[in-house]
């Protein structure tokens, strides 16, 4: 069975003028024996799956493309071949998974390679349907940038239906006739509030609708009307094209815009090795404006080397969490003389420009093994050595016989390793 490895390296970007329904999409492909399989055409089946890995397919399309010298091809999702319509697909409404299944010979017998959620590349596709209120030329246009109406408030009442221009005409009541209260009766319909009464104070709770558009008072022009810590209620998601959206529901499509930063950049090379993992909510160092994390070196540093100083109680090596690991590794070498255990690897190395290398402690490494399969192939096209099915040790002491480490093979956890024998050893750094 061929080997197929897939690289997500971008999305669609949101321009002003219009979104392109289509996200960019590069792949990998090896065989068998880890050789790249270079110049060949190919044929690939996309399908984007609702709520789960095994869910509803809601959108497939193939393409027949080809892979360069280097074994790497483009398609573009959404642009291919199908019956389905790419566009339908509400991104806001639910979880989805992009499967991927090749045949590396051109035909239909696709293989298999797997299945990844999309986390947020797509919801930048949802801005398409954002239509505003623009400024064009004192007048103010109602709708997106492309419709247009004959309709204009020239004098009487009016209603502007789906899209058109609002402009005031002469006579009509501004800004101006407000400040120097010049506004009469004749200005204004019967019982109306002008500016006499704006101007002595006279306006009473009689005069307001306290209970759509709750208000104290009239205030400076520089300053907020007070509204007595009342609340605008009752407004839900937007849906339509000029619905109002609430600080909420605008903070959690910010947050997708940052998930689609931080996760587009999973398994790259950056900084001297592979992005390894994103700290999250709760670690050690989190920003949620500036993303920080894990780099993995892009090869063992040792394939048999001691945690050392058996029956000795390093103390201060016990940290445990995410970004715990860099003092973990000072304090064993600290505390265990010992040549060429792992942490002291960790510490000496000095590769591609950088020398803060360190241990990393349990979590950090169960972090980096959730993440293994992308990481891996990061590795893998940057020419490094992937991360082997073994055990691999953590800065994190256990008791004075005992370090903490996991299985690279099952991802088995917390599994008791003696300090006296030896073990897979990778530096991450952190970023």
């Amino acid at each position: 069975m061929k080997k197929i490895l897939f690289v997500l390296i971008c999305v669609s970007f949101v321009t002003k003028a219009q979104v392109p329904y289509a996200i960019s999409y590069q792949g990998l492909v090896r065989n068998a024996n880890n050789v790249v399989v270079a110049n060949s055409t190919i044929s690939l089946r996309i399908s984007i799956i609702k709520t789960t890995a095994t869910g509803t397919i809601v959108y497939v399309e193939t393409h027949n493309t080809a892979t360069d010298g280097n074994g790497i091809f483009t398609v573009k999702i959404g642009a291919g071949s199908s019956s389905d319509n790419f566009t339908a697909i509400n991104w806001l409404a639910d979880k989805y998974f992009l499967k991927r299944e090749i045949d590396p010979a051109g035909g239909s017998n696709y293989t298999i390679s797997g299945t990844t959620q999309f986390l947020s590349a797509p919801y930048s596709l949802y801005a398409n349907n954002a239509e505003g209120v623009l400024l064009d030329d004192g007048k103010v246009l109602i709708g997106n940038s492309s419709g247009t109406s004959s309709d204009k408030i020239v004098g009487d009442d009016m209603t502007i239906s789906n899209i058109g221009l609002v402009t005031i005409s002469s006579g009509a009541v501004g800004g101006a006739e407000i400040l120097d209260n010049s506004l009469s009766a004749s200005d204004l319909a019967t019982s109306a509030v002008g500016s006499d009464e704006i101007a002595n104070g006279s306006i009473t709770d009689t005069d307001l609708d306290k209970v759509n558009i709750p208000l104290s008072g009239f205030s400076t022009p520089d300053n907020d009307l007070n509204g007595n810590n009342q609340l605008l209620v009752n407004i839900d998601d937007p849906l339509n094209n000029q619905d109002a959206a609430t600080k909420a529901y605008v903070d959690d499509v910010e947050s997708k815009l940052y998930l689609l930063t931080v996760v587009s950049k999973l398994g790259r090379f950056e900084s001297g090795g592979i992005i390894a993992y994103f700290l999250s909510p709760g670690d050690d160092g989190y920003d949620p404006v500036t993303p920080h994390g894990l780099i993995v070196s892009t090869a063992d540093q040792s394939t048999s080397a001691y945690w050392g100083c058996l029956g000795v109680d390093v103390g201060g090596a016990s940290g445990a969490s995410v970004g715990t690991g860099t003092q973990n590794t000072i304090d064993i070498i600290a505390g265990c003389a010992e040549a060429g255990i792992a942490a002291r690897l960790c510490d000496e190395l000095d590769e591609n420009g950088y020398s803060d290398w360190f241990l990393p402690s349990i979590e950090e490494l169960e972090r980096i093994y959730e993440n293994i399969s992308i990481i891996n192939e990061g590795i893998i096209a940057n020419g490094g050595a992937p991360f082997a099915s073994a055990f691999y040790n953590s800065s994190t002491e256990n008791s004075i016989n005992e370090s903490l480490g996991i299985h690279f093979g099952n991802g088995s956890k917390d599994f008791h390793l003696s300090k006296n024998n030896a073990y897979h050893v990778r530096s991450v750094r952190a970023f």
